[in-house]
């Protein structure tokens, strides 16, 4: 960005790119969310998850993870009261019947005929 560019941004005579929004969230080390909307991000993770890890045995240890327990049930609590509502991700169709009537009749038909004649051929999948 040159600097006559950065200038008539700043004075709202140009709008920055999102590119150019991200490049100097990284030069500033500051929050994206907040350049663009002047808010903290509510959004953003703040908690680091520390570990270590035995090569020669495959095992992996979180030191003072019996200290963290009531703090990390504090957390699984605030997230089942903020969100009580389960949000499990939908069945997948079970063959190319089923996905053909999921999609819709107004759906793609050539991408329909490519998952049938490559994955199943209604009677489940894979053939």
């Amino acid at each position: 960005m040159t600097p006559d560019a950065f200038s008539r941004a700043v004075n709202g005579q140009r709008a920055f790119a999102s590119v150019e929004l991200a490049r100097l969230a990284d030069l500033l080390d500051a929050d994206l969310h907040w350049l663009i909307t002047g808010q903290p991000d509510p959004h953003r993770l703040v908690v680091a998850a520390r570990h270590d890890f035995d090569h020669a045995t495959g095992r992996r240890d979180v030191p003072g993870r019996q200290g963290d327990e009531k703090v990390l049930r504090d957390i699984a609590l605030a997230y089942r009261q903020a969100y009580p509502k389960s949000r499990s991700a939908p069945d997948l169709p079970s063959s190319s019947v089923d996905a053909r009537a999921a999609l819709g009749e107004d759906f793609v038909r050539p991408f329909a005929d490519r998952l049938e004649s490559r994955v199943g051929n209604g009677a489940g999948w894979p053939l």
